[in-house]
Formats: structure tokens, sequence, C-alpha cells
């Protein structure tokens, strides 16, 4: 609790710009840091206190530091993957940031810059099979049959898999032609240069995420790298093999005709699948706003409301009438006119086309 931080200040706090300048100007939170002994301040991705953002942080370490009475000052230490170039004029410009940010001396020897361990780089290079790597990946298959069947010598172990699995990587052709693609590729051309398929590129990166020798692995797999978010879910009503998770208006069915593609989403409030989507100029399409989307769900041979439990309840009765009357529709599959189901009697649709589906507005 907030009151247990006060009694006994913590030996590491995580908080963020915001929070810190509320602890600092909120009264009694201050015995959080004058009873401490803070011997670190770390900022990091410091590289985006700049500007007028790093102009008010640069205030705010200067009222931090005047609240941590500590046995001596904390020493301020700033993270950053895209500081600096590490070039000697780049260095200075970085330690004239720093002391601008944290009112701190700092100078260019203080600057930590990472680089890559090439040291256990493979000296000879192997042309190996892709079906080497396939079978490797597959794990029905045992490892040391794999190495025999390939007449791979290793002294084989189970505990040694992830190393062996590392020569063996670090030592192919396909691995040094990986390592030569510096930039931004999608997977089908990536698999395009390395002359393999989507799938074998797919399982080739799977067993270098595996390779590990003296607790480094191969490579630095990060599987966000590979992914991106989906566009939705969009489908065409009634015809098989529509659905799409990339966004699509139409769907083909012929050379001249096509249908139209629905966003499909899962009801926040009845957790049912259903049509996603607006009014606009009277069809149903895509909202872009969340605040203007509504939930569709198609009725397919059944009325919208039954009540079957208790005819006789008259009241019942006019409120199911009513609430039937509100949210009816037919929807043109087709075009995607969509029309209030007393209104259906009148022209609605301008495609030209009788495929229309009952549907409620949830």
């Amino acid at each position: 609790s907030r009151e247990r931080m006060k009694e006994r200040p913590p030996h590491i706090l995580f908080t963020n710009y915001a929070m810190l300048e509320h602890m600092l100007f909120r009264p009694g939170d201050d015995s959080i840091f004058s009873n401490s002994n803070f011997k670190f301040v770390v900022l990091d991705e410091a590289h985006v206190y700049a500007g007028a953002t790093g102009i008010e942080t640069a205030f705010l370490m200067g009222r931090l530091k005047g609240r941590i009475t500590g046995e001596k000052k904390p020493q301020f230490i700033l993270t950053s993957a895209t500081l600096g170039d590490g070039s000697i004029e780049s260095n200075k410009r970085v330690v004239e940031f720093a002391e601008r940010l944290t009112g701190c001396n700092f100078s260019t020897d203080e600057i930590i810059t990472a680089y890559r361990d090439n040291s256990q780089k493979s000296s000879e290079i192997y042309q190996y099979p892709i079906q080497l790597f396939t079978d490797l990946a597959n794990e029905e298959n045992f490892f040391n049959d794999i190495l025999d069947k390939y007449n791979l010598d290793f002294s084989y172990s189970q505990e040694r898999e992830a190393e062996i699995l590392y020569d063996i990587i670090s030592s192919s052709s396909l691995y040094a032609k990986m390592r030569n693609k510096g930039s931004l590729l999608k997977l089908i051309d990536f698999a395009e240069q390395l002359e393999i398929t989507s799938q074998e590129a797919v399982r080739f990166i799977a067993l270098c995420a595996k390779a590990r020798k003296n607790g480094k692995p191969l490579i630095d797999i990060r599987y966000h790298y590979f992914l991106k978010a989906l566009d939705g879910c969009y489908l065409a009503l009634d015809y098989e093999n529509s659905l799409s998770l990339i966004r699509k208006d139409h769907f083909p069915l012929s050379y001249e005709k096509t249908a139209k593609m629905f966003e499909i989403a899962v009801c926040e409030d009845c957790g049912e699948i259903a049509i996603l989507g607006k009014v606009s100029n009277g069809k149903l399409v895509r909202a872009s706003n969340l605040d203007e989307r509504s939930f569709y769900q198609v009725q397919y041979n059944q009325d919208l409301v039954e009540d079957e439990e208790d005819n006789s309840k008259d009241d019942l009765k006019t409120k199911t009438r009513k609430k039937k009357e509100d949210t009816v529709f037919y929807l043109c599959k087709t075009c995607g006119a969509i029309v209030a189901d007393d209104e259906v009697h009148n022209s609605w649709c301008t495609c030209g086309n009788t495929q229309k589906v009952k549907i409620s507005k949830l």
C-alpha cells in the first residue's frame, strides 16, 4: 500500500513520468524519497525525452534530486537503442543531451555501446540440404537418428541438442545467406530470397530460436517482428471459402458478378458472432469510428423474438412487438443495402438482386 511505502520506502521503484510528478507534489508522499537511499535513477528509452517533454523532465529530475536524501547523490543511467551512432561527434551530442536532461556531469568514456559478438561465427560453411532442417524441426523424429541419417559427426547427448543445433545451423550456407538479409522483408519475400518455401523458412527460423551455445542464442528472435495486427474478419454471407482476414469489400462470384463482404466480430454485449458496421446512405458499411458501429445478427428461418413461455401476457407481447419493429432489418447480400422491417415493401435495393437476409440489431 502507499502508506506502507511511506513507512518503508522500496529498494526499487518502477514508475513513469506522470506518476513521479504526482508523487513529488502530493502531500505526504515526500517521505518515499526523503526516507529512502536510492543509489540509481534509470531513465529507459531516454530518447523520448526531447523537446518540450525533455524540458519538463529535466525540471522533474531536478526536483527528484532535491528530495532524495541518501548517503550520496544518486547516479543517473540513461538507456536507449537509438541515441547516437557511435561516432565522436555523436557521442559528444549524447553527453550534452544527458547533462541537460539530468543536470549531472557525463563524459564520452561513460557511454556503453552494444555490439554483436561474432566470436563463435563458423569459419566453414556447408551446403546442407533443406530436408535436414525439415527433419530437425519435426518433433516426431529423434535427434540422434537425424545425425546418423545425414552422417553428422557430433558427440550426442540430449543435454547438448541445442548446442549441436547451434553448430549445424551456424555453419550452414542457408544461415549465412539469411544473415546477409539486413532489410525488413515479408515472409514470402524472405523465403524467396533464401530459395525455399515459406513453410521451410518458418521451420528454419524456429530452429534458429532453439539453437544456443554457452548460454547465447544463435539469433535474437522476437516473434512480434513477424506479426502485425489483423485488418479484421470479413465474410460474404452464404458463400463458401469467402472468409478473409484481409480487408475486402467484394467477393468475386464470376467475371462480372461480386458479393458484398461484411466485417464480422463477436458482440461485446452478448458474445454472439455478428455483422459489424454502420448504416450510411441506405447501406451497411464498415465503421471506422468505434462509436458509430453496431452489431447485427443474421436470422435464418426463425422469428427474431418468440414468446413461447407465456402467450397470455399482453404487456409482454406488446413489448416484444415493439422490440421487433425497432431492431429487425433486411439486408441485401449482394450490395449491402439495408432497410427496416416495416419498409421492406418499398424500393430499397438498387442492385436488382433479390437475395436478402433478415438481421437483428443487437
